[in-house]
């Protein structure tokens, strides 16, 4: 997906923050948060 395209990577980003605030430390799933297109 290109990046003028994908409109939800601030949101993907400020999930993945969120996330790591609530205590989730795996970096797999932190990954997994940050790269997954959302559905349209």
């Amino acid at each position: 997906m290109s990046g003028a395209a994908d409109t939800y990577a601030g949101y993907r980003v400020r999930l993945v923050e969120t996330l790591r605030g609530r205590g989730i430390r795996d970096l797999a799933v932190l990954k997994a948060f940050a790269e997954t297109p959302r559905h349209l």
